[in-house]
Parts: C-alpha cells; structure tokens; sequence
C-alpha cells in the first residue's frame, strides 16, 4: 500500500468558479470544497476525515493519521478505522513525512506544469508581462495539475521520507517497494523534476517580464507565507459565524471569483489549427466537454495529450531562445 494517495482534496472561494461552468464539479479528479478564503477549516478537516473513515471500514483496513495542531484539526473526532496521533508541538518539520520531501516533490512537478502550460501559450517571437500571464490561468487547470502531480510522486519516495521521519524499517517489509540505502541520498531519478524546472526557469526569464530574475527556489516557496488554515485569532468565533453565513449565501455560478478572473467565456471553436497553441485550445474545450458529460477518463486522456503538445511547444521555444 505504500506511495496510495487519497483523492486530494482542493480548496476553492466559491462552489462553482467560472471556469467550472461548462462542467459537472462531481466528476473533477480532485473533491472540490469551497470558502471565502479557500482555507481549511476544522467543518472540512472532519468531513473529509469521516469520509476517509468510512472509506477504509468498507475496505477493512486500519490507518493512522500524522497531525500537527493546527486549529483545523479537531482533536475529539471518535473514529473507527482512523486513528489520528497529533505530533508535539514544533516537532512537524522533523516528525511529519510529508515534510521530508512529498510535498516538496509534488510541489515541483506542479509548478512544472504550470510553467510548461504559460510558456507553451507564448508565440516564439513574444516576451509576455507577468499580469498577462496570471490572466491565462485558471482554477480548472490548477485542479488537473494537482492530481496529476500526486500521481508523479513514486512510491519510494514516500518511503524514504517515512524513513528519514524515524520510522522503524519494520513499517517497510512489503514487497511492493524496495528502497536501496545507497540510493537514498543520490538518486538521479530524483533530481529529474528538478533539471526540468530549473531549464524552464531559463525560459521564463527570457520570455515573460518578470521584473527582477527568478531562481528556482523563489518559485518554488512563492506561496509559503500564505495562510492556508483558520487560526484562533482573538475574534475567532464572531469571524468563523460570519464566514458560515457568506459561504450559505453565496451564489452558485459566481462572477465575482477573482481566481477566474482571467478566463473568457468559452470561445468558438476553432477549425484551422496552425499552431501548437491553436490546438491547445482545443483540446481545453474537448476536456470541458468530457468532464461536463462524466466521462473522467477519456479527460483524463485528453490533459496526458495536452501536457505532451505543451512540451513539445516548450522544446521548440527552448531550441529558438539557446541556439
């Protein structure tokens, strides 16, 4: 069983963002929950949790779950076939094995493909500003990253980082994965996502106005000082009842998530196809299409079929820029 995800579970400001229109949100790859500032509460945390519960007494198994305090985790949820073990405090980046290196392998082959999807949108002779880049993104896309990223994380990955945790070797006899020691710390498969980035990066820095130069490590920890979480401010209960009461009034269909704010309603097709680009955007439509008739795998084949014409476009500008 080592290297399972669970189906992730994303975060949103609105229960049908704009760019979710065309589409039924039941058949996205990920859960879809939503907020007014896409965070995770402890309602969510237990939902998601019970769910999970449910999921593995159907299949007979018993889990346990690492947690750190944060607030969303509610620490008096009676489960049956999850067993929730709260790690002391400031002990996570020790203690927690997603902090090892899953989440920072995952966030890699995400920004990745976001990289890979803006620069495969820019015509060989342009140098694009940053705003305009943002405005070429959308929730929907960042959804499809997430889960194919999870699935690029390997199994042994997650069981060197069990490892480097302090977890007993015992935990690891199954057949299913076989780590060697000496690969642990060189393992050229594990440094991959990384070149990749790091050639993108090269691109990006020519092609898209950034203002000052940006090294891999800044665009990998852009986002780490966003709140993510509810915390227990000296308000908290008066905060968390307004929240209650904006999420119950929100609008389905909402025009006013800035997260879409970018996306245009949905063009005519097109039917001369010369560029790389030209047929990007096909295959974004076919892929609304398929999610909006619950037809999850042939989706599933089209984003495969987008992401290999995104690094074909990606290798082309590459072989222009550093002749």
């Amino acid at each position: 069983m080592e290297g399972q995800f669970e189906n992730p579970l994303v975060i949103g400001k609105t229960a049908v963002p704009r760019c979710f229109r065309n589409i039924n949100v039941k058949s996205l790859p990920v859960t879809w929950r939503f907020n007014k500032k896409a965070w995770m509460t402890s309602a969510l945390f237990t939902e998601w949790v019970k769910d999970l519960n449910s999921k593995m007494k159907r299949a007979g198994r018993n889990v346990l779950l690492l947690l750190d305090n944060a607030p969303s985790h509610p620490v008096d949820l009676n489960l049956s076939n999850v067993k929730l073990l709260f790690l002391p405090a400031n002990t996570t980046a020790k203690l927690q094995p997603l902090d090892q290196g899953i989440i920072q392998d995952m966030k890699q082959f995400y920004r990745k493909r976001l990289l890979r999807s803006v620069l495969a949108k820019i015509d060989d002779e342009s140098v694009v500003s940053a705003e305009s880049v943002s405005k070429s993104l959308n929730v929907l896309d960042a959804v499809q990253w997430v889960n194919s990223s999870i699935k690029d994380v390997k199994a042994d990955t997650v069981t060197k980082c069990f490892r480097k945790a302090g977890f007993k070797e015992s935990l690891f006899a199954s057949d299913s994965v076989v780590v060697d020691d000496d690969d642990d710390d060189d393992d050229e498969d594990d440094n991959v996502p990384i070149q990749e980035l790091v050639e993108l990066m090269r691109v990006a820095n020519k092609k898209i106005s950034l203002g000052d130069t940006m090294t891999v490590k800044e665009y990998l920890d852009v986002d780490s000082n966003i709140p993510n979480g509810e915390d227990l401010s000296e308000n908290w209960e008066s905060d968390l009842l307004q929240t209650h009461k904006n999420t119950e009034s929100e609008p389905v269909d909402s025009d006013s998530d800035d997260e879409c704010s970018g996306v245009a309603p949905t063009p005519e097709p097109i039917c001369d196809l010369k560029t790389h680009q030209d047929a990007l955007k096909c295959i974004d439509q076919l892929k609304v299409y398929c999610m909006n008739k619950d037809l999850g795998s042939v989706s599933a084949m089209f984003s495969r079929a987008g992401e290999e014409l995104e690094k074909l476009s990606v290798d082309a500008l590459c072989s222009t820029l550093f002749l």
